[in-house]
């Protein structure tokens, strides 16, 4: 991410924390990039407060963030206050509870193709969609990654999902077709 930055001339700065330094993967390569990486190893330096570090919202600015659950969720609290949609995160695993829920069957709608399949109570939207041949490219099947996700065109989802935030999860445009199902009995995709 930092070389593409760099290639476009974007603005960044990088907080990387970890608990000790010896652990923290590339810490010395990213020594060349001087004071716009900020390493917060904790055996070296002690707690650290996430206030400190993120400092105040800013419009333009996004934050990305990566992690154990504890930061993520550390993070998020304190952007909890800034501007919609600044904050991306990716999980390493679902979060907790995130894939529960009742697995009504459903019909989905493919509204390109005009095909019309059942999703059994057993089964992911994904599952059933390879039944009929029909891929959608996928990676983590728990909702981590989004790389599964899929335009709503009708209908309302039950996001299980650990990747869409804020606005994008409740406009209810989009889903992530590895672990979401569907709140109506019919749930129409743009495929």
């Amino acid at each position: 991410m930092i070389r593409q930055l760099e290639r476009t001339g974007k603005s960044w700065r990088l907080l990387y924390v970890g608990r000790a330094r010896a652990s923290m993967a590339f810490a010395d390569e990213l020594a060349a990039y001087g004071d716009r990486v900020t390493i917060a190893a904790k055996d070296q330096h002690g707690p650290f407060n996430l206030n400190d570090l993120l400092g105040t919202p800013q419009a333009d600015t996004a934050v990305y963030c990566c992690g154990p659950e504890r930061l993520i969720a550390g993070v998020e609290a304190e952007c909890a206050s800034w501007p919609e949609d600044t904050l991306h995160v990716e999980h390493f695993r679902a979060k907790s509870g995130a894939l529960d829920g009742d697995k009504d069957e459903f019909e989905i709608f493919l509204t390109k193709t005009g095909i019309t399949i059942p999703v059994k109570a057993d089964q992911s939207i994904l599952d059933a969609l390879d039944k009929v041949n029909i891929h959608v490219p996928r990676s983590c099947n728990e909702g981590t990654c989004g790389t599964c996700v899929v335009k709503v065109a009708d209908g309302l989802p039950d996001h299980r999902d650990s990747f869409l935030m804020g606005r994008k999860r409740k406009e209810n445009k989009s889903i992530c077709v590895c672990c979401s199902r569907s709140l109506t009995p019919v749930l129409a995709l743009e495929l």
